[in-house]
Parts: C-alpha cells; structure tokens; sequence
C-alpha cells in the first residue's frame, strides 16, 4: 500500500481486512493495522517520506482521502465559517459604518476564534483594550463591578466600543456554558482589513471597464 522513504500523500481508513507495518527491515511485519484504523495521516500534512511501509496481510478493503482532497475540504470547510461569522458581524452596527456588508468577509477573515472552559473569563474588566468579543457558541454572562448585567447567547457581543476607540474593558465575559467558542478582532486585525478592502476598491476603479459594442 506505501512504501517506506516515498512521498506520501494520502490518508487510509483499513475497511475490511488488516495489514501489516514495517519500520524496521530486519522485522517484517511487526506491527498488524486492523479494521478501523487510519494510517498515513502525515501525508495529509506534509511532503514527507513515508516512515515505515505497509502492505496487505489478506485481501482487503481501505478508503482513501488525497492531500488534494483534503485541502479542498480544509478551504470549503473554511469559507463556510467565514461566511457564518460575516453574517454574525453584519448586525454590529460599529462594523456597519465602516465596512460594506459584501465585504464583511474579509474582516471575518482575521478574526481569531477561541474555545474556552466553563467559568473561564473571555474579557476581564480594565483589560482588553482594542477587542471585540462575537459569542459564536454557548453561553457567558456579563458582570460590571461585580454586579450581573446580562446573560450572552449565540450572536451576541461585548467590546464594541473597546474596538472603535483602543480603550479597555469596563465589563466582564465569563462563560457560564460548559464550552464557548468566541470570535475575537482585534483593533489592528480590523485595520489590515479596512485596508486591503479599500485597496481593492482602488484597483477596480482602476481598471479600465469594458465597452459593449453595438453594430447597427
């Protein structure tokens, strides 16, 4: 199936059937790969040698994911998010005033996204200056000087104002859920951002548009 110190570049599920593995050439089949298990995923990765070669034990039956598969997924899987975090910064009305909606997505873009633990703090009053905080997944509660002031769910966001003028946080995001996933963009992120999509506005204005040509 692959051979040791070749270029690999594909990932094997074993379906049916079991096979044998072979790091050392003086131990022939030392290791046995049964039904259920994945091998190869460093082909996926990286253009790396193969580190030990793998062959049948009996007739068998493997699934294959290419590393030209798997980057296509990687990117789809990827534009799908980005298009679920533009449509979520589409509502906050900072990002309204200084991005096209059809251009949301280059600001989703650079967002950074973070798993967090139940009880952990996402924002922490007095800190933070510059961040914006989307609730992408799960639930936080706000608290400002020690007091509740509201319950966070999906879509929701806090740091709107730390975004728009570089100052700290007056509150805290704690998560109350037993996993968050929050969306974080940070002032300069916003500005790189800002900043390719004028200069892509630039360009296209730029660029010499095309005349149709009526013959009578």
């Amino acid at each position: 199936v692959i051979l040791k110190d070749t270029r690999g570049d594909a990932l094997f599920v074993v379906y049916e059937g079991h096979l044998e593995c072979t790091l050392d050439e003086s131990m022939p089949g030392e290791f046995k790969i049964r039904q259920g298990t994945a091998f190869g995923e460093l082909g996926l990765l990286y253009d790396a040698p193969r580190s030990a070669t793998v062959s049948a034990a009996c007739d068998c039956k493997l699934w294959v994911l290419t590393r030209r598969d798997f980057q296509m997924i990687m990117r789809e899987t990827h534009a799908q998010k980005v298009a679920k975090y533009a449509k979520l910064m589409r509502d906050i009305p900072y990002l309204q005033t200084i991005v096209d909606p059809t251009h949301m997505d280059v600001v989703a873009g650079v967002v950074e996204e973070l798993s967090l633990l139940e009880a952990e703090d996402v924002c922490v009053a007095g800190e933070d200056a510059g961040l914006l905080f989307i609730l992408f997944d799960g639930e936080c509660e706000v608290t400002e000087d020690g007091k509740d002031t509201h319950h966070m769910k999906p879509g929701d966001w806090l740091g709107e104002e730390q975004l728009e003028k570089g100052i700290e946080a007056t509150r805290t995001m704690t998560v109350t859920s037993e996993v968050a996933v929050v969306l974080v963009l940070d002032r300069h992120a916003l500005q790189l951002a800002t900043s390719a999509i004028s200069s892509m506005a630039k360009r296209r204005s730029l660029t010499p548009q095309r005349r149709s040509l009526t013959v009578g």
